[in-house]
């Protein structure tokens, strides 16, 4: 009996071993992304300016501030501007950056 239980505990440490747990992560980004505003108040031409992170995150948060950029419909006082808008991002656990939702005006309809 001891020799198996001793077998069972050495599975179990494999095991643990073999799956570690998931760390948590924390990433702080800021993107600058600079767009024209159409006369519609529809952004155009996106692309980021600046960049500050870990570059394992770059594309990734990046890709999220642009698509969150072309959702949005200005105001008419930008309209026919040019505009630079930094996205400060801070993520804690391992969601992907593109399910975060940080776009203040959403296209409608």
């Amino acid at each position: 009996m001891k020799k198996l239980l001793s077998i069972s505990l050495f599975s179990l440490a494999l095991i643990g071993y073999a799956t570690p747990p998931k760390q948590e992560v924390h990433v702080k980004a800021t993107v600058k992304v600079g767009f024209d505003v159409d006369n519609h108040g529809v952004p155009q031409h996106v692309e980021v300016v600046s960049w500050t992170g870990p570059a394992s995150k770059k594309k990734e948060i990046e890709d999220a501030a642009i698509k969150a950029t072309k959702r949005w419909i200005l105001k008419p006082e930008f309209y026919g501007r040019h505009v630079i808008l930094p996205f400060a991002f801070d993520i804690e656990g391992d969601a992907p950056a593109t399910e975060i939702k940080n776009d203040p005006q959403e296209k409608k309809g």
